[in-house]
Protein backbone atom coordinates (compact mmCIF):
# COMPACT_ATOMS: atom_id res chain seq x y z
CA UNK A 1 0.00 0.00 0.00
CA UNK A 2 2.64 2.50 0.92
CA UNK A 3 5.05 1.53 -2.00
CA UNK A 4 2.00 2.17 -4.51
CA UNK A 5 1.38 5.99 -2.76
CA UNK A 6 5.76 6.39 -3.01
CA UNK A 7 5.58 5.50 -6.60
CA UNK A 8 2.69 7.81 -7.20
CA UNK A 9 5.04 10.54 -5.76
CA UNK A 10 7.95 10.04 -7.11
CA UNK A 11 9.03 12.49 -9.33
CA UNK A 12 6.69 14.72 -8.90
CA UNK A 13 6.55 18.26 -6.89
CA UNK A 14 5.34 18.71 -3.44
CA UNK A 15 2.50 20.62 -4.37
CA UNK A 16 1.39 17.79 -7.10
CA UNK A 17 2.01 15.08 -4.58
CA UNK A 18 0.17 16.42 -2.03
CA UNK A 19 -2.80 16.33 -4.61
CA UNK A 20 -3.14 12.39 -4.37
CA UNK A 21 -5.99 11.30 -2.32
CA UNK A 22 -7.18 8.18 -1.00
CA UNK A 23 -9.65 7.46 -4.23
CA UNK A 24 -6.40 7.60 -6.60
CA UNK A 25 -4.02 5.10 -4.41
CA UNK A 26 -7.60 2.73 -4.48
CA UNK A 27 -7.96 3.43 -8.12
CA UNK A 28 -4.19 2.42 -8.73
CA UNK A 29 -4.42 -0.55 -7.10
CA UNK A 30 -7.32 -1.84 -9.01
CA UNK A 31 -10.30 -0.91 -6.23
CA UNK A 32 -10.07 -2.22 -3.04
CA UNK A 33 -13.20 -3.58 -0.71
CA UNK A 34 -14.50 -1.45 1.74
CA UNK A 35 -13.17 -2.52 4.74
CA UNK A 36 -9.49 -2.21 3.10
CA UNK A 37 -9.81 1.64 2.42
CA UNK A 38 -8.81 2.86 5.64
CA UNK A 39 -5.31 1.10 4.56
CA UNK A 40 -5.04 3.38 1.47
CA UNK A 41 -6.21 6.45 3.28
CA UNK A 42 -3.41 5.78 6.04
CA UNK A 43 -0.80 5.98 3.17
CA UNK A 44 -2.35 9.14 1.62
CA UNK A 45 -2.50 11.11 4.68
CA UNK A 46 0.62 9.99 5.65
CA UNK A 47 2.24 11.51 2.47
CA UNK A 48 0.30 14.57 2.88
CA UNK A 49 1.44 14.94 6.51
CA UNK A 50 5.11 14.22 5.85
CA UNK A 51 5.06 16.76 2.62
CA UNK A 52 3.07 20.06 5.19
CA UNK A 53 5.86 19.35 7.55
CA UNK A 54 8.71 19.00 5.76
CA UNK A 55 7.69 22.64 4.00
CA UNK A 56 6.37 24.20 7.61
CA UNK A 57 10.11 23.44 9.00
CA UNK A 58 11.42 25.08 5.70
CA UNK A 59 9.31 27.95 6.29
CA UNK A 60 9.77 28.39 9.95
CA UNK A 61 7.01 27.62 10.89
CA UNK A 62 7.65 25.26 13.42
CA UNK A 63 8.13 25.37 17.17
CA UNK A 64 10.99 24.06 19.18
CA UNK A 65 9.15 21.07 19.71
CA UNK A 66 8.30 20.44 16.39
CA UNK A 67 4.99 21.36 16.37
CA UNK A 68 3.33 24.23 14.78
CA UNK A 69 2.21 27.36 17.21
CA UNK A 70 -1.62 26.96 15.98
CA UNK A 71 -3.20 23.69 17.65
CA UNK A 72 -6.00 23.88 14.90
CA UNK A 73 -5.44 21.04 12.40
CA UNK A 74 -7.68 20.47 9.16
CA UNK A 75 -8.05 17.25 8.13
CA UNK A 76 -9.46 15.48 4.44
CA UNK A 77 -10.69 12.23 6.23
CA UNK A 78 -13.69 12.32 8.85
CA UNK A 79 -12.88 10.51 11.79
CA UNK A 80 -16.38 9.35 12.34
CA UNK A 81 -17.48 8.23 8.57
CA UNK A 82 -14.09 7.82 6.95
CA UNK A 83 -15.42 10.30 4.60
CA UNK A 84 -12.93 11.88 2.22
CA UNK A 85 -13.65 15.76 2.16
CA UNK A 86 -12.51 19.44 0.59
CA UNK A 87 -8.95 20.40 1.98
CA UNK A 88 -10.92 23.86 3.02
CA UNK A 89 -13.73 22.19 4.16
CA UNK A 90 -14.56 22.71 8.34
CA UNK A 91 -17.49 19.98 7.69
CA UNK A 92 -17.75 16.66 6.89
CA UNK A 93 -20.00 16.34 3.66
CA UNK A 94 -20.67 12.90 4.27
CA UNK A 95 -22.04 12.94 8.29
CA UNK A 96 -21.32 16.69 9.27
CA UNK A 97 -18.93 16.35 11.68
CA UNK A 98 -16.54 18.77 12.07
CA UNK A 99 -13.56 18.58 10.82
CA UNK A 100 -11.36 21.41 12.76
CA UNK A 101 -9.95 20.01 15.91
CA UNK A 102 -10.78 22.29 18.87
CA UNK A 103 -7.81 24.79 19.49
CA UNK A 104 -5.92 24.18 23.21
CA UNK A 105 -6.76 26.14 25.43
CA UNK A 106 -3.48 28.65 26.73
CA UNK A 107 -2.16 28.57 29.83
CA UNK A 108 -3.79 31.19 31.89
CA UNK A 109 -1.83 33.65 33.35
CA UNK A 110 -5.16 35.07 36.35
CA UNK A 111 -3.78 35.31 39.44
CA UNK A 112 -0.02 35.55 38.53
CA UNK A 113 1.65 38.81 39.66
CA UNK A 114 2.97 41.02 36.75
CA UNK A 115 6.37 41.45 36.51
CA UNK A 116 7.92 44.61 37.94
CA UNK A 117 8.72 47.31 35.94
CA UNK A 118 11.95 48.73 36.75
CA UNK A 119 12.20 52.66 36.76
CA UNK A 120 15.65 54.63 36.79
CA UNK A 121 15.78 56.94 39.94
CA UNK A 122 16.15 60.56 38.35
CA UNK A 123 19.50 61.70 38.74
CA UNK A 124 19.95 64.57 41.40
CA UNK A 125 22.26 66.86 40.70
CA UNK A 126 24.23 67.54 44.16
CA UNK A 127 24.10 70.78 45.59
CA UNK A 128 26.60 73.17 46.99
CA UNK A 129 26.42 75.46 49.95
CA UNK A 130 28.20 78.46 49.17
CA UNK A 131 29.82 80.02 51.65
CA UNK A 132 28.17 83.87 52.50
CA UNK A 133 29.83 86.79 51.39
CA UNK A 134 31.11 89.22 54.22
CA UNK A 135 28.66 92.47 53.80
CA UNK A 136 31.10 94.98 53.04
CA UNK A 137 29.28 98.89 52.98
CA UNK A 138 29.52 100.49 50.60
CA UNK A 139 32.15 103.13 49.98
CA UNK A 140 30.75 106.66 49.52
CA UNK A 141 32.56 107.93 45.80
CA UNK A 142 35.02 110.78 45.95
CA UNK A 143 34.44 114.22 44.40
CA UNK A 144 36.51 114.58 41.63
CA UNK A 145 36.52 118.20 41.78
CA UNK A 146 37.96 118.30 45.61
CA UNK A 147 40.66 115.63 44.47
CA UNK A 148 41.83 118.43 42.05
CA UNK A 149 41.38 121.54 44.77
CA UNK A 150 43.62 119.95 47.02
CA UNK A 151 46.15 119.09 44.66
CA UNK A 152 46.61 122.47 42.87
CA UNK A 153 45.87 124.63 45.89
CA UNK A 154 48.54 122.76 48.29
CA UNK A 155 50.90 122.80 45.68
CA UNK A 156 50.92 126.45 45.18
CA UNK A 157 52.73 126.14 48.95
CA UNK A 158 54.94 123.70 48.14
CA UNK A 159 53.30 120.69 49.17
CA UNK A 160 52.19 119.05 45.92
CA UNK A 161 50.79 114.84 45.87
CA UNK A 162 47.52 115.70 48.49
CA UNK A 163 44.94 115.60 46.08
CA UNK A 164 46.78 111.61 45.13
CA UNK A 165 46.34 110.61 48.55
CA UNK A 166 43.01 112.05 48.48
CA UNK A 167 42.34 109.90 45.63
CA UNK A 168 43.95 106.38 47.79
CA UNK A 169 47.28 106.74 45.38
CA UNK A 170 48.81 107.04 48.55
CA UNK A 171 52.65 106.01 47.44
CA UNK A 172 52.72 108.17 44.09
CA UNK A 173 51.51 110.76 46.27
CA UNK A 174 54.10 110.78 48.52
CA UNK A 175 56.53 110.87 45.75
CA UNK A 176 55.04 113.85 44.63
CA UNK A 177 55.06 115.17 47.93
CA UNK A 178 58.47 114.39 48.63
CA UNK A 179 59.88 115.08 44.96
CA UNK A 180 58.26 118.60 44.94
CA UNK A 181 59.13 119.75 48.71
CA UNK A 182 62.92 118.91 47.39
CA UNK A 183 62.33 120.73 43.87
CA UNK A 184 60.97 123.82 46.47
CA UNK A 185 64.36 123.84 48.84
CA UNK A 186 66.55 124.05 45.55
CA UNK A 187 64.64 126.66 43.79
CA UNK A 188 64.99 128.88 47.12
CA UNK A 189 68.66 128.40 47.32
CA UNK A 190 69.06 129.56 43.71
CA UNK A 191 66.75 132.40 44.21
CA UNK A 192 68.71 133.42 47.47
CA UNK A 193 71.85 133.34 45.80
CA UNK A 194 70.87 134.53 42.65
CA UNK A 195 69.65 138.07 44.37
CA UNK A 196 65.85 136.84 42.94
CA UNK A 197 67.17 136.34 39.38
CA UNK A 198 66.27 132.83 39.73
CA UNK A 199 62.79 132.94 40.36
CA UNK A 200 62.41 134.03 36.62
CA UNK A 201 63.20 130.25 35.96
CA UNK A 202 62.13 128.42 39.01
CA UNK A 203 58.54 129.65 39.53
CA UNK A 204 57.40 128.58 35.54
CA UNK A 205 58.53 125.58 36.35
CA UNK A 206 56.83 125.02 40.20
CA UNK A 207 53.72 125.70 37.66
CA UNK A 208 54.43 123.49 35.14
CA UNK A 209 54.77 120.98 37.84
CA UNK A 210 51.70 121.22 38.82
CA UNK A 211 49.82 121.71 36.05
CA UNK A 212 51.25 118.01 35.08
CA UNK A 213 50.22 116.46 38.49
CA UNK A 214 46.94 117.99 38.08
CA UNK A 215 46.37 116.87 34.46
CA UNK A 216 47.36 113.46 35.19
CA UNK A 217 45.29 112.98 38.53
CA UNK A 218 42.61 114.14 36.42
CA UNK A 219 42.96 111.72 33.82
CA UNK A 220 43.01 109.15 36.86
CA UNK A 221 39.81 110.04 37.80
CA UNK A 222 37.82 109.64 34.61
CA UNK A 223 39.76 106.32 34.42
CA UNK A 224 38.35 104.98 37.89
CA UNK A 225 34.43 105.91 38.10
CA UNK A 226 33.70 103.35 40.97
CA UNK A 227 35.91 105.65 42.98
CA UNK A 228 35.02 108.87 41.68
CA UNK A 229 31.19 109.16 41.11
Amino acid sequence: MFSMVSEMAKGKPLDEAKTITNQLVAEALGGLPKNKMPCSNLGAEALTLAIENYQDRRAGNLDASGSKPETVKKRNTCTRCDGDNPDDAKFCMACGASLVDEAMPQESTAGQEPAPSYEPEPVRQPTYNQPAQPYAPARPPKDRSIALILEILPGLFGFLGIGWIYAGETTRGVIWLVGFLIYVIISAIIIAITAGIGACFTLPINLVLIAVSAVSLNKYTKEHPEIFG
